[in-house]
């Protein structure tokens, strides 16, 4: 079974992601409307999410600080999902829930159908960090269906990737998949090239422990190729092992 993509998602070692610099200064200007400052705080802490988790903590408290003020529950989601998913990737998974809870709480009272599945699939991610799959099933099934239901395609790729990855660990071989060819074609349909590089990474490894030694290389060399296209080097490297 492969190592999941999930646990090298934080590293602290990726260059400065691009447009964080441009993000800061617009933000110090001083120019932008309570909702503009709200969006560029959460792109913000988007950025720092594979860079600098005590950063990202800095703004997304700043940002739950606006929406106090603004009474807008709604980024507060977004914002309490940020501390979760740093949290997470601290190993501090007692502490992510209840961000995750709050966050959830939030997107329902504001109807964000969006956040909701997004705050799921954290939620499901934090459960397969801990080996709690069953737990992580149900978690990511709920990110699915919403996904699903907004016509997201590139979430809906993310979230059968996730649940692709909750049964390979939990060595159920052809429900894994299933699930990662399904998100290798939906990948394939919109030319999602970092969907098609999970699933291929996973089908590569499936294959190398049913034996199936060519269908392996294959998938294993369409990783190296996009990962390389993506500048994802930690997968070109697990690809090769």
């Amino acid at each position: 079974v492969r190592l999941s993509l999930l646990l090298l998602c934080f590293t602290g070692l990726e260059a400065q992601p691009p447009g964080l610099d441009s993000l800061l200064n617009v933000l110090q200007t001083g120019t932008l409307s309570v909702e503009q400052q709200l969006e560029t705080y959460d792109k913000i802490c988007s950025r720092y999410t594979n860079y600098d988790l005590d950063k990202l903590v800095g703004y997304a408290e700043g940002g739950l600080e606006l929406c106090e003020k603004a009474k807008d529950k709604s980024f507060a989601a977004r914002f309490n999902n940020h501390l979760g998913v740093a949290s997470m990737f601290k190993g501090e998974h007692d502490k992510a829930m209840p961000y995750y809870e709050k966050a959830l709480d939030q997107a329902l009272r504001s109807d964000d159908k969006l956040q909701q599945a997004i705050v799921y699939g954290s939620m499901g991610s934090s459960m397969n960090l801990q080996s709690r799959y069953e737990e992580a099933l149900e978690y990511d099934m709920k990110a699915l269906s919403l996904f699903e239901e907004l016509g997201n395609k590139k979430q809906t790729i993310l979230a059968l990737v996730n649940i692709g990855s909750t049964h390979n660990a939990m060595f159920n071989t052809e429900r894994s998949i299933y699930y990662f060819e399904k998100a290798e074609t939906l990948a394939n349909e919109i030319n999602d090239k970092s969907g098609q590089m999970h699933a291929s990474y996973y089908l590569g490894g499936i294959y190398r422990d049913k034996g199936d030694m060519d269908k392996s290389m294959e998938y294993n060399l369409q990783t190296v190729e996009l990962s390389r296209e993506l500048g994802n080097r930690q997968a070109e490297i697990l690809s090769l092992q």
